[in-house]
């Protein structure tokens, strides 16, 4: 499995990015993606990072132009919300491919950018509230 695979099939745990399903999402995200991203990174950081990028832009060359705002609206979250933060937890090589990713997209894409944060953040992140709505549905991992 290529690594731009990985991330696409990671797609549909953003229909279930909430407080309780997100931390359970992204521990089966990291799991799939050590042997993927440890290949992937063989042959260097840089060519790792142009290869995903070349496969995003594959990936959408059979898309209409909806399809394919849709395509890199979801790819950057899954980017932005499981692969980054993902990496910057692991540190060392994977921190380093995480920033040149972030960098090379946002240049790339300056419409659809996307910011590097942890995990930590991410969960915290769901104690805000959105419009004066919570976005937490239970204090499931409340410390």
């Amino acid at each position: 499995m290529k690594l731009t695979d990985l991330v696409i099939a990671a797609i549909p745990y953003l229909s279930e990015f909430n407080y309780d399903c997100y931390p359970d999402n992204y521990r089966k995200y990291s799991e799939e993606i050590v042997p993927v991203l440890s290949n992937a990174l063989l042959p260097g950081v840089n060519t790792a990072v142009q290869d995903l990028i070349d496969g995003f832009d594959l990936y959408c060359s059979s898309l209409s132009k909806k399809e394919i705002k849709d395509m890199s609206f979801k790819f950057k979250q899954v980017l932005a919300l499981f692969l980054s933060p993902f990496c910057l937890k692991k540190g060392g090589e994977f921190e380093f491919f995480a920033r040149e990713l972030n960098e090379v997209w946002n240049k790339k894409f300056p419409k659809n950018v996307y910011y590097l944060t942890d995990f930590d953040s991410i969960l915290k992140g769901f104690d805000a509230n959105l419009l004066g709505l919570p976005l937490r549905k239970s204090n499931k991992y409340a410390k």
